[in-house]
């Protein structure tokens, strides 16, 4: 579900939603509306509502800006001009509503790409978001069928390891047992026992070799990982340190019996025997010292591979980390400006367009102001020629009918004097294309 299709269904069922600073959302909803499917989807989608409220704001916000700063036209002035004037005022307020009609066109032609331009816009980044949550979740997935898988294999490791264990604490006993019996037993035990430690260290180095060849094969594929690989590497890493220090108290132990019966057989038998027993443990001994110092040369080795490549997987994520959230930025940023770019755009057109509107109410005024007063100057220059055509009897003693004989024809002409002026004074009057067209 996108971020408008939960929007139109929010406001389907009544659901009122608002924005409350820069990343809140101010649920206003009946109760039992939203449930926790609805609260889910809130969730996922709040980035998107929050942008989809942020700018139907902006949209709203702009005209009433636009008429706000937009000059109020000055209430004119009610002139009984004649009828040429009428029909000059009627034929400039035509070609001003006409013109106010292409700009009212053209300001709706402009909001609508905008909007087409926002909704392919969000479209991008909601088709982009789902790309990369479905990304996430193969990410997710793959993830947690690696660890099961090594899980499975951990488990598997230790079960064969407590048997093995087991059977070798059983097999010990029962050559600790028959050690005690004889001592002719006694060598034949040691020399078993000896090739069946052989055997079992043998065992358990090719069981180390598979279980690191399988964690090597496994940390490839567990990159997001590292950290938590590295802990469970150094657990089982102490824990094999541990069980390697109780097999070596073990075997210390067990060398000790042996001494022990060692020591009551030589007290048995001749001195010759004792020296050749004697000389033959202090060789065992040597070679289990060096068997033991190899073993832990090895082990220090295994430890330091282990370490290296924890430090090698981390430094690689933290890698990957940084140039997501590089990525993630920049592609944050770009959207940004893309939207300051259009919302400036926007607004420089409204105010060009609050512009142009006063302009052209200024220019209007200026011509009724300018037609004013030439109906005003041909109106006292008609009455001035009706004065001197009637000459200087008193006016009280002419009738009714001669006087408005000479206000007429002094009409007459001073209208036609006033339309030569307006003629001759065209050029000078500002934004004078609805004149020329009356005239």
């Amino acid at each position: 579900m996108t971020a408008h299709e939960l929007l139109s269904q929010l406001r389907s069922r009544g659901v009122e939603v608002k924005t409350s600073g820069d990343d809140r959302l101010v649920i206003d909803a009946p109760r039992g509306t939203v449930n926790e499917e609805l609260r889910a989807a809130l969730s996922a989608n709040k980035a998107g509502l929050l942008q989809i409220l942020k700018d139907e704001n902006i949209e709203t916000q702009a005209p009433a800006n636009a008429e706000a700063t937009a000059p109020q036209p000055a209430p004119l002035p009610v002139l009984e001009a004649p009828a040429p004037l009428q029909h000059i005022d009627d034929q400039i307020a035509a070609s001003t509503a006409e013109e106010i009609g292409q700009l009212q066109a053209e300001l709706m032609r402009l909001r609508i790409e905008e909007e087409a331009r926002r909704a392919e816009v969000e479209s991008a980044r909601l088709a982009a978001e789902n790309a990369l949550r479905v990304e996430q979740e193969r990410w997710r997935q793959q993830e947690e069928e690696i660890a099961r898988q090594r899980a499975e294999h951990e488990r598997r490791r230790i079960d064969v390891e407590a048997r093995e264990r087991a059977e070798e604490e059983q097999r010990r006993q029962i050559a600790a047992e028959e050690i005690g019996r004889a001592e002719e037993v006694l060598v034949a035990l040691r020399a078993g026992e000896e090739k069946r430690r052989h055997e079992a260290e043998g065992h358990f180095q090719v069981g180390q070799q598979a279980h690191e060849a399988q964690l090597a094969s496994l940390r490839q594929a567990e990159e997001k990982q590292a950290s938590q690989r590295a802990e469970e590497e150094r657990g089982y890493l102490e824990l094999e340190a541990r069980k390697r220090a109780q097999e070596d108290e073990l075997r210390r132990r067990a060398e000790t019996r042996f001494r022990a019966v060692d020591e009551e057989v030589e007290r048995v038998q001749a001195r010759e025997q004792a020296r050749l027993k004697a000389e033959q443990e202090a060789q065992f001994l040597v070679e289990e010292a060096e068997r033991r110092r190899a073993e832990e040369a090895a082990r220090r080795q295994a430890e330091e591979q282990a370490r290296r490549r924890a430090e090698e997987e981390a430094q690689l994520r933290a890698e990957i980390e940084a140039q997501l959230r590089a990525e993630a930025a920049e592609r944050r940023r770009v959207e940004e400006e893309a939207r300051l770019q259009a919302e400036e755009e926007a607004r420089r057109r409204a105010e060009e367009e609050a512009q142009r509107i006063a302009a052209e109410e200024a220019r209007r005024l200026a011509e009724d102001e300018a037609l004013r007063h030439a109906a005003e100057e041909a109106r006292r220059q008609a009455e001035a020629a009706a004065m001197l055509k009637a000459g200087t009897p008193d006016l009280t003693n002419q009738s009714p009918i001669g006087t408005g004989a000479a206000r007429v024809s002094g009409g007459s002409i001073g209208w036609t004097r006033v339309a030569q002026r307006v003629q001759q004074s065209r050029p000078s009057i500002p934004g004078s294309c609805a004149i020329r067209r009356s005239a």
